[in-house]
């Protein structure tokens, strides 16, 4: 009786922790006045090879801006491209840092992080990483990232991929 009690603990344990998902991280500018953004729009892409091999594919590039797209709206931000108070970057790939500056933007002093240590950070393979950045200063302000995000067999499985884990890493914005 013993053991098959332990056993179905064991297993309960399993399928809860297969279940758990992706572990999602964020850091952001403690100068930030979240109340101040309401508005978002795209920061200019750069050069494919610079925001990563996943995200260099058209359809996995797609799914990222249309999951970014329904968090940022859900997250009560109207896209406005003629005044945006938020510029959205996004990176998917196999690197270990980023390289805002290929962007056009720039970390903040590393005291203004709530991560003593402030970005940059390191990344696996496959992580989802999004950035926001304030529109007037070029500054970055949250960052949110999920690693080992793309590891899926076919397009449809990464599709759902893409789209749970941004949901998930963008219900960690603003920052409480």
């Amino acid at each position: 009786m013993k053991a098959s009690r332990l056993l179905t603990l064991l297993l309960l344990i399993s399928v809860v922790t297969a279940c758990g998902g992706s572990a999602v991280f964020m850091d952001y500018n403690r100068s930030g006045m979240w109340s101040n953004y309401r508005t978002y729009n795209w920061l200019p892409q750069p050069r494919a090879e610079d925001i990563g091999p996943v995200a260099k594919n058209p359809a996995n590039r797609t799914s990222i801006e249309e999951a970014l797209d329904f968090a940022m709206k859900n997250r009560g931000f109207r896209k406005d491209e003629a005044n945006p108070d938020l510029l959205v970057a996004y990176y998917a790939g196999k690197t270990d840092s980023i390289d805002p500056g290929v962007w056009g933007y720039a970390y903040a002093p590393k005291e203004n992080y709530k991560d003593e240590q402030g970005p940059p950070h390191s990344f696996k393979g496959g992580t989802l990483v999004i950035d926001l950045v304030d529109a007037e200063s070029k500054e970055l302000m949250w960052r949110g990232w999920s690693p080992g995000l793309i590891n899926a067999p076919n397009q449809d499985k990464t599709d759902n991929s893409i789209h749970d884990v941004t949901k998930k890493i963008m219900a960690e914005y603003p920052p409480r």
